[in-house]
């Protein structure tokens, strides 16, 4: 494993993270605001296949704040994006975003001088806008209700836990935060536990407002690229398919969509908002909702091996 800190041409420091060996693959991870941390340790596993690269955004984990303090927008995390490839002299790397990741991906690959040889988004922010805040909000807080989390929350918030175990008080808050994105709550006990804080919560705030009403969709019809999409419509990141990728009907496990973009999507309608973030046991084994446990654990695979498959001859031409 090989970790560092980048200055990178648009004035900010990155910190790095690299494990692995072959084809170039960088993860980008959700918030904003949060750290890499919340991939690992299961997408450690690509580094079977490819030479990972994680990355603290600006403003959270380790990398270093906006040279301006109230000034950050998703463009800048873009031009980041941009700069840290750059940096790291990645010709056309293999590129996966998770959640509000995807979306940045997505952003990044409508600018100019993006460089991509192979794309996954996995529980992406969708491509437009189209109010799927609004949506998002109205139905976690559903959820929410149904498991008794506000309660939860406010009994947290009165005790004296985060005085007397400031960590155990922090895993305590990811716990409740993580529980209704999950098909199966319990899972959020196998997660590794990452909260927002106060430079994390100014970060995502100032990301947010800088993004407004957008529409991505025309500009990503364009590109010319391998994508593989992943959604789980029922307990995912809550949104329609057709928000994220405009294209045609949707059957029980693949959504084709060439005029859109994406080779193929992968419906894994049991594996959750965070579905990278498990090994493959834990979700088989665990998830009550599965129809065919062996057809979960095929589509886990898809993500994790499959991936590899379809990625790897276009990342490796770009690298060579």
């Amino acid at each position: 494993m090989f970790e560092t800190v980048l200055r990178v041409p648009t004035g900010v420091d990155l910190y790095v993270r690299s494990l692995g060996t072959g084809p170039p693959l960088v993860l980008i991870h959700g918030g904003p605001g949060l750290p890499h941390q919340q991939l690992l340790p299961y997408c450690d596993e690509l580094a079977a296949h490819f030479r990972l690269i994680y990355y603290d955004q600006r403003g959270c984990g380790r990398s270093g704040d906006p040279p301006q303090l109230e000034q950050l927008t998703w463009d800048d995390h873009a031009a980041d994006l941009r700069a840290l490839i750059a940096a790291l002299g990645l010709k056309r790397p293999g590129l996966i975003g998770f959640s509000w990741g995807g979306l940045l991906l997505m952003r990044y690959l409508t600018q100019p001088g993006a460089t991509a040889a192979a794309i996954a988004l996995v529980g992406s922010t969708p491509a437009r806008s189209d109010g799927w805040v609004e949506a998002f909000l109205a139905e976690k807080a559903r959820r929410e209700d149904r498991l008794g989390v506000p309660a939860a929350r406010r009994a947290l918030a009165t005790s004296d836990l985060r005085a007397r175990d400031p960590v155990a008080y922090d895993r305590a808050r990811f716990l409740l935060d993580v529980r209704s994105e999950l098909a199966d709550p319990s899972l959020a006990e196998h997660l590794t536990p990452v909260v927002f804080g106060e430079r994390g919560t100014r970060t995502n705030v100032l990301t947010w407002s800088s993004v407004g009403e957008y529409d991505l969709r025309p500009a990503l019809a364009r590109l010319d690229l391998p994508a593989l999409v992943h959604f789980a419509p029922e307990y995912g990141c809550l949104l329609r398919l057709d928000v994220l990728v405009a294209a045609g009907g949707l059957d029980e496990r693949y959504q084709t969509s060439r005029a859109a973009f994406a080779d193929y999507g992968l419906l894994m309608k049991a594996s959750g908002h965070r579905v990278a973030c498990f090994p493959l046991a834990v979700v088989v084994e665990t998830d009550p909702v599965a129809p065919d446990a062996q057809l979960l654990e095929r589509d886990r695979r898809e993500f994790l091996a499959k991936w590899s498959v379809f990625a790897m001859a276009p990342i490796q031409d770009a690298a060579a």
